[in-house]
């Protein structure tokens, strides 16, 4: 009677031991990066993008390279997708190189263009 409870104790340890490890590789796994570019934008662009898409379900973290045009984006992918970050950049007024033709995007930074 006494070898059988060790011995299930062992089984259910074993079993909570795999069941962790997948979980944890799993999370490890739906992490991604991708970097967007974006049309225009300015410094006052650059602050609304990274403080707008930090807030967004799923997003870990933000970074608007000014110079390069391009928005990097660290993301668990299953909360949020590529689709998804696209849609939020062309809400922030945001013409992407993902953005379909004949989408209408009001323009954020408006003094970009006097430059």
């Amino acid at each position: 009677m006494k070898n059988a409870g060790i011995l299930t104790l062992c089984m259910l340890s074993i079993v909570f031991m795999i069941n962790t490890g997948c979980k944890s590789k799993s999370k490890t796994n739906s992490y991604a990066e991708i970097s967007i570019k974006v049309d225009t934008f300015c410094e006052k662009g650059k602050a609304k993008i990274e403080e707008a898409l930090s807030k967004e379900e799923g997003v870990i973290a933000v970074k608007a390279h000014l110079r390069k045009q391009i928005v990097t984006i660290n993301y668990d992918s299953i909360k949020v997708n590529k689709d998804k970050l696209v849609a939020a950049l062309e809400k922030l007024g945001f013409k992407t190189e993902f953005t379909k033709p004949g989408i209408i995007i009001n323009k954020s930074c408006p003094e970009k263009g006097k430059e």
